[in-house]
């Protein structure tokens, strides 16, 4: 065999290439996988099924977009977000609970069978008493306290059922500390005037006094003052007058450490009532000048010094005193007047709210409920008359009586609430409510 011939047998031998022809340096080109028998067919039900899911997808959101939620539908974050936002006046309105939303005018029953109004001179009142913050307020229902945010409500305190089936025992509700944060409640006695066993001696002084309930830790612990005026703004300290001593003093209780300090000592008067300044520097004060009919309006150093007249007047005529918000000079309070009830029949109260800003006395608004209420973002909250005093047979017209905001620059008002009765008068229409106090 020629060696210059390749053996055809040898398998390390590989054919010549001809010099123009290169290896290729890539695969023969393989069938395209959609070109594949059997391709198409699960491609195209998988196509289908995105384009089926898209659009239900769509309709649904659409539905959604649609349809106004209601309660049940909003999810729980957004519902505590809401719930801590919105404001609400809460007011006694003939034997319910009402919640008012001052913003948009909306209101809700958030509980009802509540017991008229009762009051105490030291202690406070039974009326129900919205928080500062206008986020929960505290009120009293069968001897029991309960305090509600937004329309959640739970109780606070209640009184121990041996005392309670006695019936001299009454819960009273006193003051909401500044930052909204604690209030202040006092139990009372007092015996029945006509045909009872009971006397004075028979209170249990361990229970009668001044509590105070933290919101946050849920704990009511008892306070040496014996009443409540107000909280000092912006401290855990109880103001109160003590009349146990002539002349009268005027008493902090701390509650934080439990300890109690003189303020004032001077004669401030019979049947005072007063106002504390933002700034805790100054008291604003109502009261009695000569034990008989002479009033007259005081405005002095928290301490009892410096004292000013402001006003004077017939006794009861000047009411309810009130420094303005972040001031210790400007007020408002409400000026009684009697009127014709009804039939010219004499003997009725009316009132009006009066703003005094610089040293000017204006009359804001007529016919209000003499008790000036409170603050809500640079308007006073009043319950306004509409209509007859008085229950009149002969005169069968609806009594209307609102809740109203009343500018105190311009004096315009609004109303955000209306109770009516149908039965021609107001003895079974109250309209009553109290804010920080």
């Amino acid at each position: 065999m020629n060696p210059d011939q390749p053996n055809p047998f040898d398998t390390n031998t590989q054919p010549e290439v001809p010099a123009e022809q290169t290896p290729p340096l890539i695969s023969p080109k393989k069938t395209p996988l959609f070109k594949r028998k059997g391709f198409l067919i699960p491609v195209l039900i998988l196509i289908f099924l995105l384009l089926a899911g898209g659009a239900t997808y769509a309709v649904v959101s659409l539905q959604k977009d649609d349809t106004p939620k209601t309660s049940t539908q909003t999810d729980t974050k957004e519902t505590e977000d809401t719930k801590a936002t919105i404001d609400n006046i809460y007011v006694y309105s003939s034997a319910e609970l009402v919640a008012i939303n001052p913003e948009t005018k909306e209101f809700v029953v958030v509980d009802k069978a509540l017991e008229g109004e009762s009051s105490n001179a030291s202690f406070g009142s039974t009326t129900p008493l919205t928080a500062p913050n206008f986020k929960s307020a505290v009120y009293i229902k069968g001897n029991t306290g309960w305090i509600v945010t937004g329309t959640e409500k739970k109780t606070f305190y209640s009184i121990p059922d041996t005392a309670k089936n006695t019936g001299f025992y009454t819960l009273y509700l006193s003051a909401w500390s500044s930052d909204s944060t604690k209030i202040a409640f006092s139990i009372g006695f007092m015996c029945p005037p006509y045909g009872s066993p009971c006397n004075e001696e028979s209170e249990d002084k361990n229970l009668t006094g001044v509590y105070v309930y933290d919101v946050a830790t849920n704990k009511t612990s008892k306070a040496r003052a014996t009443g409540v005026l107000q909280w000092i703004p912006g401290t855990s300290k109880l103001a109160y007058f003590d009349d146990a001593t002539t002349p009268q003093k005027l008493l902090v209780n701390d509650t934080s450490t439990d300890t109690t300090a003189v303020l004032a000592t001077k004669s401030f008067g019979f049947g005072t009532q007063a106002s504390i300044s933002d700034d805790a520097q100054k008291i604003l004060y109502t009261a009695g000048v000569n034990g008989t009919e002479s009033a007259a309006t005081f405005i002095s150093n928290i301490d009892g010094t410096e004292q000013k007249t402001l006003k004077t007047s017939s006794f009861a005529d000047l009411q309810w005193p009130k420094f303005l918000p972040e001031s210790s000079l400007n007020y408002v309070y409400s000026k009684r007047k009697e009127v014709t009830c009804y039939e010219n029949v004499t003997g009725c109260v009316s009132a009006s709210l009066h703003v005094v800003k610089d040293g000017q006395d204006k009359k804001a608004v007529e016919d209000i409920d003499y008790r000036v209420i409170g603050f809500y973002k640079n308007q006073a909250v009043v319950v306004i008359s509409d209509g007859q005093i008085g229950l009149s047979p002969n005169n069968p017209a609806p009594y209307k009586a609102g809740i109203y905001l009343v500018n105190l620059d311009s004096f315009s008002t609004s109303k955000i609430y209306e109770k009516v009765s149908q039965k021609g008068g107001d003895t079974d229409l109250q309209l009553k409510l109290r804010i920080g106090e």
